[in-house]
């Protein structure tokens, strides 16, 4: 009936002030408004009251004589701008309906609220309009519904505090939500939570604090400018039994508003809380829109917050120590499986072989490097033996190991002989100590081994490399002065022989001086062959059909309990090679193995080709890689241990005592096989026999070549040079009586000055490679850089300083090997001298 009536009403106002019946009769005003219990008040256009019901005047406290004559104005509640206000009565002048909930201040002072319509009605003369505002309280519903939903937030935020303090992932993050929920939670504008120091005084820059408008920057609330308002609100809630309405304290609400006048601060409900770790903190809710008076159950439910909060504080603070202890652990862990897989890596990686292994001689633990070093399967294999049995050749060695290191505490890289699982010995290099228990009692040993079974190889074979080279000096340096003596021997020896009237016995002893000293030139050719500068003559041979030779020849002179075998490779590829040469090598071979099997055996000669790859190499650095033909000479005899095999390469060494030293053996097939750009391989071993190697490689090698032959000289006269007397003088004799003319020079300055001045006479040049000061290739460099013309023939008993091949292909026209009789010489001259 109410609600219809309040309906009807707008209708039957305009039908009172239109002065027209309805229905057949005038309805009175005043009692159809007091049928309504809504409060109901008219004003004119310019709004002044012209008529209010008396539900009005029980709403607003305000009778209708008071209310005739005045503006609505004396109802507002100062909670709104002047905008609100002035868009209301923008929407009924421009003739439309206004609704809206409104706070409204009763005559007594007190607030209410009103759900409020307000209804234009045409004026009936005309002018304007009037303006119908009917009001309904609708404050107790507000206040039943703000209670429950209060009620409601309220325990949605001490639920969700509880929550945050098992979610938040450390002090801060929880101090921060809280702060938000608490402004959330009391409908309030702003929330700081401040720390308090333990003099009593809030910490200066610090603060959590939740806004809706975000007014106040970080910082801006723990400032030292404010350390004395932050002071007096601790002051005035820190040590108070609960939470307190700061607007009772004018002073500090004063202060407040002085200090942070952007955010218009109204009222303020404060707590301090204090956790069980003694921390302390002020916390303060702000309303900065409107005057708020804080209800008492806000008042309860600030304490009980405050409470649950300074549990959550310890809480949280304890579980982020719990975490960070926690993290701090994995890390710890994370550290120590980082090292442990690093340093394993290193144990099972490493080259090194490391062990530890108990003071009896039992295996504790070794990385793959130390089974694969010994040959054995894996470390479970190697622990099941005992360490003196199983690795030592000599079990006694062990207990000398022992002794030492428990002596010595340590030792570090020394020898040591083991034995693999395959019976084979390696050497190994070892460092060890001893561990100890903190009272000085050793526990177990550990150390390192390293495979130098190869290094020890390659320097036993540097060192034999380095003797050679010092026999090779020395060969070519006797065979140098032994040559030149040699040939002046000869020289001498020749002229006299050739003199008219020799007395018969005088002529056959010369005789016997002339063919010794030829058997001296060819031990000097073993000589040279020793030094590895042997004048090879290298050609394309067949190396199979040599062998074939060879064989014929040697075995009509073996003993007959000595059987000569051959297995040659087919097809084999041509080499270049000095063919007498190779077959003075291979006699010294199969002499070797002969003397090798005094009871008899076999000797077997075979040839093949090879490449030599990287493992080869690997044993032999010397070596260069490539493809190789091979002639290897190998016998059934009693083999060689390692102090034999370092003597191998020694002049005129036998391990035979009952027979004589055969003189240079081995030395001169090694000289042989460089001077071919090869190598001489030995294989042997105790009662296994003796495998001889020869290797030359299949690159051709270019043969020498003279240069274009100069053009035949003008004169006959022969410069011989030479720095020995006993060389020029009987060379110049002789060719002087077979009718050269012949100039003599002892050094190469000598020889180009005298050849400057007889250029036009000289017909050829006797050049000697080794002199003191110019050797004889600079002094051929010279001659033929200026006289392109000059014939030169060279002549040497060892060259240190070039290579023959290289002078010949440089230009000069032959080499004539020292030493030599004079009707070699004069043979050779006839020949580059033709017409003579």
């Amino acid at each position: 009936m109410k609600e219809s009536m309040r309906r009807l009403l707008p209708r039957i106002i305009r039908e009172y002030l239109d002065r027209r019946p309805a229905r057949g009769e005038r309805i009175p005003l005043d009692e159809a408004l007091a049928l309504i219990s809504d409060a109901v008040f008219i004003t004119d256009t310019a709004g002044t009251i012209r008529y209010t019901n008396r539900a009005f005047e029980e709403l607003t406290g305000y009778t209708l004589a008071e209310s005739i004559g005045k503006t609505p104005r004396f109802l507002k509640s100062g909670l709104y701008p002047s905008g609100f206000y002035r868009e209301m009565f923008e929407t009924v002048l421009a003739g439309h309906l206004w609704r809206g909930e409104v706070v409204n201040r009763h005559k007594k002072g007190y607030l209410f609220t009103v759900e409020l319509s307000i209804f234009p009605i045409p004026n009936p003369s005309g002018a304007g309009a009037w303006f119908l505002a009917v009001q309904r309280d609708v404050t107790t519903q507000k206040r039943l519904l703000e209670e429950y939903s209060a009620k409601v937030s309220h325990e949605a935020m001490t639920d969700g505090i509880l929550t945050l303090m098992d979610s938040a992932r450390g002090t801060g993050e929880f101090l921060q939500i809280l702060a938000g929920r608490l402004r959330a939670g009391f409908g309030a504008d702003r929330c700081w939570l401040v720390p308090v120091l333990p003099s009593g005084s809030a910490a200066a820059g610090a603060r959590y604090e939740d806004s809706e408008s975000g007014l106040a920057p970080a910082g801006e609330i723990c400032t030292d400018r404010n350390t004395p308002l932050l002071d007096a609100l601790f002051a005035c809630v820190a040590n108070g039994a609960g939470p307190v309405e700061l607007d009772e304290h004018a002073a500090v609400v004063a202060a407040l508003v002085e200090a942070f006048p952007a955010l218009s601060i109204r009222s303020t409900l404060g707590l301090g809380i204090h956790t069980l770790s003694g921390a302390t903190w002020l916390v303060l809710v702000h309303q900065c829109s409107r005057q708020r008076v804080w209800t008492p159950q806000e008042v309860e439910l600030l304490g009980r917050v405050g409470r649950i909060a300074a549990i959550g504080i310890d809480h949280v603070q304890r579980r982020q120590e719990e975490r960070r202890r926690l993290n701090e652990l994995e890390a710890l862990q994370a550290r120590l499986a980082l090292s442990e897989l690093k340093y394993r890596s290193i144990f099972e990686n490493a080259i090194e072989a490391i062990y530890q292994t108990t003071i009896d001689g039992t295996l504790i633990t070794g990385n793959p490097a130390l089974y694969r070093m010994l040959g054995y399967d894996s470390i479970e294999e190697m622990q099941s033996l005992k360490i003196a049995q199983a690795l030592y050749p000599n079990p006694e060695e062990r207990k000398k190991y022992v002794a030492k290191l428990l002596e010595e505490g340590a030792f570090r890289a020394e020898d040591l002989v083991l034995r693999r699982k395959d019976g084979r010995v390696v050497t190994v290099q070892e460092s060890a100590r001893v561990v100890r228990d903190p009272d000085g009692r050793p526990l177990h040993f550990e150390g390192t081994l390293v495979d130098v079974t190869h290094k020890k190889e390659l320097e036993r074979q540097l060192v034999q490399v380095q003797k050679m080279e010092t026999v090779a000096q020395l060969a070519g340096g006797l065979a140098h002065d032994f040559n030149n003596l040699l040939t002046g021997i000869i020289g001498y020896t020749t002229l006299v022989l050739n003199r008219a009237g020799l007395q018969h016995e005088l002529r056959g002893n010369l005789e016997n001086v002339l063919r010794t000293a030829e058997r001296g030139a060819g031990l000097t050719q073993k000589l040279i062959a020793i030094s590895r500068r042997p004048m090879v003559q290298l050609a394309i041979a067949d190396l199979n059909a040599l062998v074939r030779e060879l064989l014929r020849e040697v075995g009509r002179t073996l003993d007959p309990s000595v059987s000569l075998e051959s297995r040659l490779e087919e097809a084999l590829p041509e080499v270049d090679l000095d063919s007498a040469q190779i077959r003075v090598g291979l006699l010294n071979l199969v002499n070797n193995a002969r003397d090798a099997m005094p009871t008899g055996g076999r000797i077997l000669i075979e040839t093949g080709s090879e490449w030599l790859d990287s493992d080869f190499l690997r044993t032999r650095p010397w070596a260069g890689g490539g493809q190789y033909v091979f002639v290897r000479v190998s016998d059934t005899g009693s083999g060689m241990d390692e102090s034999t095999r370092a003597h191998l390469f020694e002049p005129f060494f036998t391990t035979k005592h009952d027979l004589p030293a055969r003189g240079l053996g081995l030395v001169t097939v090694y000289g042989i096989a460089k001077a071919h750009n090869g190598l001489i391989d030995i294989g042997t071993s105790v009662g296994m026999g003796t495998m001889c190697t020869i290797y030359i490689p299949i690159a051709s090698v270019q043969q020498p070549t003279s240069a274009s032959a100069p053009s035949a000289a003008t004169g006959r006269a022969i410069l011989v040079v030479d720095d020995e007397d006993v060389v020029r003088d009987p060379a110049g004799t002789m060719l002087e009586e077979v009718g050269y003319r012949v100039f003599q020079a002892s050094d190469g300055a000598g020889a180009l000055e005298v050849y400057a001045q007889h250029h036009h006479e000289i017909g050829l040049v006797i050049l000697d490679l080794t002199m003191p000061g110019m050797s004889g290739g600079e002094v051929l460099a010279a001659l033929l850089a200026k006289y392109p013309a000059c014939r030169v023939l060279l002549s040497s008993g060892y060259s240190m300083d070039a290579s023959i091949g290289q002078l010949l292909h440089a230009g000069a026209l032959g080499f004539l090997q020292k030493p030599y009789t004079l009707k070699e010489l004069v043979e050779r001259v006839r020949v580059l001298l033709p017409g003579a």
